[in-house]
Order: C-alpha cells, then structure tokens, then sequence
C-alpha cells in the first residue's frame, strides 16, 4: 500500500490504504497465485485490511469508492499486478515517472515503499545469502517473467 500511498500524497488527497490482512499477503497455494496474477491493483487493493487496525476490515474498498474516478488513479488502479511487480517492484527504483498515467512531475517514493531490492538487503545476513538470492530470482523468473513458455532444442 506505501506505493499507492505514496501517489495519494502526490495528489494532494488525505485518504489512505492499509496494509491487507496477513492471510491474504502470505497466501502462497498455487491456484490464489494464478488468480493474483489476473488480478488489477484496485482489485488487489479492496481487499480485507489487516486485524491490527482500528478500522472496518473493509476500510480499503470504502477507501477505494473515494478515490476511483481520479483519473490518475483510475489508471494506476487498471494496471495488472504483474505489470507493477516488474515495472515497479523488481525495477527498485524510489524516483519513478508516472506520465503515462497523466502524472507529469517524477515522483520520489517514501522508506515505506519496499522493493526487490530492499528484500535483498534485509536478507543479506543469511549464511548462504548467494544460493538464497538465486533461488528468490528463480522464482520470479518461473513465477512472473516467463519468457519462454517451450523448449526448443537445436
């Protein structure tokens, strides 16, 4: 949500997301996954928020109706989840440029915003960190990148 969030405050509007609930967030079965990938983010985003907060578990979908028709975020919320795990996540870059979604200034993202990278270095103390980081890379490769759907054999 610190992304979103992020853009809010860019915009000049009050409103927040919250973190979703834990069982969203760690559920790793292979068919919610498929389904995740399908998904856009304002989709994603009107999930069921997080037991810790003193809101409705359903804050971010009211959260959401307030803020759909601005027509920066309408954009951003179409965007397809896997399309911001690469052009975001994984590129790990804080100054982002978000023209495209009629956002015409760069936009630096707060400490809140964790990318690809960031998990790298909170991770960087495990024993075998390299094994570590090539297996992280080789599921996003399998999970995400997929660029080739068949072998081909010369």
């Amino acid at each position: 949500m610190p992304f979103i969030n992020d853009i809010l405050k860019v915009l000049s509007i009050e409103e927040e997301f919250y973190q979703l609930s834990h069982e969203y967030k760690i559920n790793i079965k292979k068919n919610f996954f498929s389904e995740l990938k399908k998904k856009t983010l304002g989709e994603i985003i009107c999930n069921r928020i997080g037991s810790r907060y003193k809101h409705d578990e359903n804050e971010n979908e009211k959260t959401f109706k307030k803020v759909k028709d601005n027509e920066v975020l309408k954009k951003i919320f179409n965007m397809n989840y896997v399309t911001f795990f690469k052009r975001y996540y994984m590129e790990s870059k804080k100054c982002i440029n978000l023209k495209e979604y009629g956002l015409e200034n760069e936009i630096v993202l707060s400490e809140k915003c964790k990318m690809f990278n960031d998990l790298i270095r909170k991770n960087s103390n495990i024993d075998d960190n390299e094994n570590y980081i090539k297996s992280i890379k080789k599921c996003i490769d399998k999970n995400y990148i997929k660029k080739n759907l068949f072998k081909t054999s010369k």
